[in-house]
């Protein structure tokens, strides 16, 4: 993959924010707000417009762009990278996660495959296991194994698939083992939580989620299974807030936007 600075990444950012400031003439946005982020994706555009030759502010507007659920755009941009060097393996990772975004996990699957005949890296394996998991396949079983290096990683997987087949001890087991190995690992923390609720032990998700916050407070998927976790509990305004929390990171979520609506 191709690597940005962090100066880079830092400069770009500068200018870019600066123009979508700049855009809001009244300046009553708030930053955080999706409409300010839609206006600076746009400004990533404009800057790219300028610089069509820097990969590099490609791939930031790619990911600006999923960012604020403009998919068709963010792979219009990642296929052009593409176009011109199909042997990277990052990009390829970069265009499987558009994809999940976008709920193409057929496509997703097909990315990361593609990401693995260039380097048998170890986010992609992941997140095919995981896909694998959640399908109920054992697949992701054989990629756990192969993930020798990362036992916190392969008890999630196996934890995962268990959960999937309502095997509530070794479930339970892998996924505890896996928060042992990284107490801030926030996605054994969520598959804890959802089997939780799913058998209907909504005091044990509780628990468990707010065990996973004491270590990771800006998860995504961590604020928005607690919000599922209170909801469940009819504790609404606990469950709203959360959900507010996760827009503030990440603004545009639809599915959790019309929770708060519904909240």
């Amino acid at each position: 993959m191709m690597k940005i600075t962090g100066l880079l990444k830092g400069l770009l950012g500068i200018v870019v924010t600066v123009a979508a400031v700049s855009s809001c003439q009244q300046g009553t946005e708030d930053p955080h707000s999706l409409a300010f982020k839609q206006k600076e994706a746009d400004a990533y555009l404009t800057f790219l417009a300028a610089h069509p030759d820097s990969a590099g502010l490609r791939l930031l507007t790619a990911q600006k762009l999923d960012s604020v659920g403009r998919y068709k755009e963010a792979l219009t941009q990642m296929d052009t990278l593409l176009s011109t060097d199909s042997s990277k393996y990052g990009l390829w990772v970069v265009k499987a996660k558009i994809l999940l975004d976008s709920t193409d996990t057929t496509g997703a699957q097909a990315s990361f495959n593609r990401a693995l005949t260039k380097y048998k890296g170890e986010e992609a394996l992941l997140a095919q296991a995981v896909i694998y998991a959640l399908h109920n396949q054992d697949t992701c079983l054989k990629i756990a194994d192969e993930l020798t290096t990362s036992p916190i990683y392969s008890n999630y997987i196996k934890g995962l698939f268990a959960a999937g087949k309502m095997d509530s001890v070794n479930a339970l087991s892998y996924l505890d083992k896996s928060i042992q190995l990284d107490p801030a690992f926030a996605e054994a923390y969520v598959a804890k939580a959802r089997f939780f609720l799913k058998t209907g032990q909504a005091a044990s998700a509780k628990e468990a989620v707010l065990e996973g916050l004491k270590h990771n407070q800006a998860s995504i998927d961590l604020l928005n299974i607690t919000g599922d976790v209170f909801g469940a509990m009819q504790q609404k305004d606990s469950a709203r807030a959360y959900y507010q929390k996760s827009l503030l990171i990440k603004p545009y979520q639809p599915a959790i936007q019309q929770k708060v609506s519904a909240t």
